[in-house]
């Protein structure tokens, strides 16, 4: 049984792309998409039908799991109101990586440029918030406290103007997300790696300041991607005091 998750096959004739592609069900276009790519492929076995299942999810994941016969394809239910082209593009990303193939450039784009627009955003920040669950520790941590130092960074940097968030150190130590904000959740989050004796002060709310700057800066988007850390932003984190 082989699956792939998306922080993501039978002979010529019957692969053949219906002259009504746009009419295809999800089914039907995970099961041409998978054949397609099984004529070149040894390895996969090529008569393979596509189920189509939506879930619940909190975001616009989707993953493939084939089991015999059978392409379990599993999507968040906020694909049911997607294009069938746009479908096509999630399909073949998925499948993609089952068959560890390169995704091209058209299916990416394609992907990309329909996730990101404000419609789908807001939508999935709105699946976030009401289906999400966000586990965090407490603001006082064994060494800083956040909730004493939000409002310290607040009054230093920006007048107290910072409506303030809820604030948390992380459950589990991460070895590559130093803090991050999540505005579905209105909750900045730092990684309880830095609440040591060892770490100094600055470097805490170096890191506060950084994830606050998200709350003035919000994500753009531009031409089907998401500009998280804007020309605004990053100007903003220079003039921190230390920053050097």
């Amino acid at each position: 049984m082989q699956v792939i998750q998306l922080h993501l096959f039978g002979d010529e004739e019957a692969v053949a792309v219906p002259a009504e592609r746009f009419e295809e069900t999800p089914s039907e276009i995970f099961t041409r998409v998978y054949r397609q790519k099984a004529i070149r492929s040894r390895l996969h076995p090529r008569g393979v039908t596509a189920e189509v299942a939506y879930r619940p999810w909190a975001n616009a994941n989707g993953r493939v799991r084939l089991d015999g016969e059978v392409l379990h394809a599993e999507l968040s239910d906020l694909w049911r109101a997607a294009p069938s082209d746009v479908v096509e593009a999630l399909a073949e990303i998925l499948i993609s990586k089952l068959f560890r193939r390169k995704v091209s450039p058209e299916f990416s784009d394609r992907y990309r440029e329909w996730v990101n627009t404000e419609e789908i955003h807001g939508e999935m920040a709105r699946l976030r918030r009401e289906r999400g669950r966000k586990s965090y520790a407490p603001p006082q941590g064994a060494c800083h406290d956040l909730e004493a130092m939000f409002d310290t960074v607040n009054l230093e940097y920006f007048q107290g103007r910072v409506a303030k968030p809820k604030l948390g150190w992380s459950r589990a130590v991460s070895s590559s997300l130093l803090g991050h904000y999540d505005p579905p959740h209105g909750t900045i989050i730092l990684n309880r790696a830095l609440d040591t004796p060892e770490t100094p002060v600055l470097v805490v709310e170096f890191i506060l300041y950084h994830e606050m700057l998200h709350i003035l800066h919000p994500i753009e988007l531009r031409a089907g991607r998401r500009h998280i850390h804007t020309r605004a932003s990053r100007a903003a984190e220079k003039r921190f005091l230390g920053y050097e």
